[in-house]
């Protein structure tokens, strides 16, 4: 038998562009009418597809979804890391102490973590909506398109973390715990955007999780002091 012929550039790219509109219409569903919102049959009728056609760029809609978790966790990671290597560059900032610029830089991922639910609402969305559903929406043989973009923004906040402890600024401990522990509640106090609406429980959700992150690194054995002085550095929009 002879050797199956690779896809031409040309071919490829098209094939490239299909899956992308189909997933800018996945997320437009899932945006639109939460994860129920999306069905195979749904997105390949909103792009004049039959359901056999969408099948051969997606196996199911568990594949779909895990797409969607790959694109948007790795636009959240670019984010972070473009408004942190900005934040980190500031005069005050570089003149700061080891220890300051350490916690510092924790404050800034977690402040802007929240801050991206603004900026970047639709890939925010996509990994509340995942997150937050106790079912195991994406098959274990798809998880593998979303896990190393996790693994990555994960692993930053670890470094972080680590480096905050060899710096003194917290104390030595698990690191890869703490990160599970800070980025699960950053992104549970995410999940309270939904009652802004109520007035009686509405909150800053900046202001929530920068409190939340300062009990968290005051816990991990940083100094008041020094904590403090982090807080002041921070450039946000509202008064503390």
């Amino acid at each position: 038998m002879g050797k199956k012929l690779s896809e031409s550039p040309r071919r490829q790219r098209k094939r490239a562009a299909r899956k992308d509109a189909i997933l800018k219409m996945a997320m437009d569903l899932v945006v639109e009418g939460g994860l129920e919102g999306l069905t195979i049959h749904r997105l390949a009728r909103e792009l004049d597809y039959t359901p056999g056609a969408l099948y051969r760029y997606f196996p199911s809609k568990g594949a779909v979804l895990a797409e969607l978790q790959r694109e948007s966790l790795e636009a959240i990671h670019e984010g972070l890391t473009k408004h942190l290597l900005h934040q980190m560059g500031r005069d005050e900032v570089e003149k700061a102490s080891e220890k300051v610029k350490a916690l510092f830089a924790i404050l800034v991922l977690s402040s802007h973590y929240t801050a991206l639910s603004k900026q970047i609402p639709h890939h925010t969305k996509i990994i509340t909506y995942l997150f937050g559903d106790p079912r195991l929406l994406i098959p274990l043989e798809e998880i593998q398109r979303s896990a190393p973009a996790f693994v990555a923004l994960l692993g930053e906040v670890d470094a972080f973390l680590r480096a905050a402890a060899a710096k003194k600024a917290i104390k030595n401990g698990d690191s890869r715990s703490r990160t599970l522990l800070l980025w699960s509640s950053v992104q549970g106090v995410l999940q309270l955007e939904k009652l802004q609406r109520i007035q009686a429980v509405s909150a800053d959700i900046r202001v929530l999780c920068l409190q939340l992150t300062e009990s968290l690194l005051l816990g991990w054995g940083a100094s008041r002091a020094s904590l403090s002085e982090a807080m002041d550095l921070l450039n946000l929009d509202f008064e503390m």
